[in-house]
């Protein structure tokens, strides 16, 4: 099972030093609906940029093949935009990288940013 969302900021990320965050909130729990879906919001510097609805979600399931990489993506790419480009190696300086569990959940929304 693979399903791709995309979304795109309306620009590029300024040079310097930046704090990018990711949140996804997932619906509340629905015991009739098999896949949940989140809402995905992409930030840079506190600010939203970005963020798409993410229909079907898998929140416990992962691949045995794909890892949680930091620096370097030797997985499959987010998205067929960059098939055949691998390994996807950052180059910059990555200062720290925390994860933050966030409880609750989001509103169903057909539109998301």
């Amino acid at each position: 099972l693979l399903y791709r969302y995309k979304t795109k900021s309306s620009g590029p990320v300024m040079p310097g030093s930046r704090k990018i965050s990711l949140k996804l909130l997932w619906d509340e729990p629905d015991k009739s609906i098999r896949l949940p879906g989140a809402n995905l919001t992409l930030m840079v510097d506190g600010a939203e940029v970005a963020g798409v609805r993410v229909g079907l979600g898998l929140a416990v399931l992962f691949d045995a093949s794909e890892t949680f990489d930091v620096g370097m993506d030797l997985g499959a790419p987010a998205s067929v935009d960059y098939d055949g480009r691998s390994p996807f190696t950052y180059n910059g300086k990555i200062h720290n990288v925390n994860i933050k569990y966030i409880t609750g959940y989001c509103k169903k929304t057909s539109v998301y940013i």
